[in-house]
């Protein structure tokens, strides 16, 4: 299908969830698309939104609205079920492919209960029959505009939720999360009769790395080895900036001999694909403390012994430390 390119003051680029650049409004930009070839139901639906100051675009075809729709993201998308003799059911399946965020609402001359009940499952928002009563349009109307805002406001709020707990330059989680982590992970331990690995991660010669190619080469040697160790690591693992130059990484129901092997695997990985390497001190729960503060001091003291060694070590938390 060949891209239609719509052409407004009130619209720029964004990226959408699934990453792919569509447009999206400026201030209040287009909040809803009326798909239909019927004047009177243009007209109705436009005057409606206009007393929410909601700005509306208009689709004639079936095949005209999802080009608009792969541009925009509306708010609430009104479909007059005339628009075509194509399965309405296809048609909406594939406005929520392009957009699950859509509030999609069907309209009907012909209505029956088989039909509103389908479009419902299918992720429609409401079905309204033909001939209308403003009292039961508007009451939809409102709810949707309610619906949305409340679900955009959710969303926001789980993007700074996200913002909040990941480091700004490895996208890892950042050294706040990892304490409050680490005391859920121990309470977990606790109340389950389990245990954990905890890995402290420092990167050797970082400093003259970074004073030698500059900041821009540090920061994108940092964020290089944070997605490595990512992908490196199992799934039921996470990784933590900790500041600086190192990396935590909790090891759920994994002992320190188990650990080791691991770490020799991430050292690997390491200095295969970086000019640097780097050291990793290895502590366990409730090996090496029955808390937070003792688990993480017995990791640093190793991790001061393996960078005391020498480079590209690993060493584990003894009684010693």
């Amino acid at each position: 299908m060949k891209e239609r390119k719509i052409i407004s003051k009130d619209i720029h680029p964004v990226k959408s969830a699934k990453g792919t650049v569509r447009q999206s409004q400026l201030f209040k930009g287009v909040d809803a698309l009326i798909v239909s070839k019927n004047k009177t139901t243009r007209d109705l639906f436009k005057r409606l939104f206009l007393q929410y100051e909601r700005k509306v675009k208009f689709a004639a075809t079936r095949e005209e609205a999802l080009g608009i729709i792969e541009q925009i993201p509306f708010l609430i998308i009104i479909i007059d079920f005339r628009i075509s003799k194509v399965d309405i059911l296809e048609f909406l399946r594939k406005i929520k492919e392009i957009d699950e965020n859509s509030c999609v609402i069907v309209v009907s001359a012909h209505p029956s209960i088989e039909s509103a009940v389908e479009i419902i499952r299918e992720g429609g928002y409401d079905y309204l029959s033909k001939p209308f009563l403003s009292k039961k349009i508007r009451i939809v109307l409102e709810r949707a505009i309610e619906r949305q805002r409340l679900l955009q406001e959710a969303r926001q709020k789980r993007h700074y939720q996200k913002l909040s707990i990941l480091d700004g330059l490895t996208n890892v989680y950042n050294y706040r999360y990892f304490h409050e982590f680490i005391e859920k992970q121990i309470n977990r331990a606790r109340r389950y009769n389990q245990f954990f690995s905890l890995f402290l991660l420092d990167i050797d010669d970082f400093k003259k790395y970074n004073d030698t190619r500059g900041h821009l080469f540090g920061d994108r040697l940092l964020r290089g080895i944070a997605s490595s160790l990512k992908k490196a690591v199992r799934a039921a693992d996470t990784v933590f900036r900790y500041g600086g130059d190192e990396f935590v990484v909790l090891l759920p129901m994994t002992t320190k001999e188990q650990a080791l092997k691991a770490g020799e695997r991430l050292q690997n990985v390491i200095k295969q694909n970086f000019p640097l390497t780097v050291s990793i001190g290895i502590s366990n729960f409730p090996e090496d403390g029955g808390n937070k503060d003792s688990v993480i001091k017995k990791a640093d003291l190793a991790l001061y012994q393996a960078k005391h060694l020498g480079k590209n070590k690993i060493c584990l938390a003894t009684a010693q430390h």
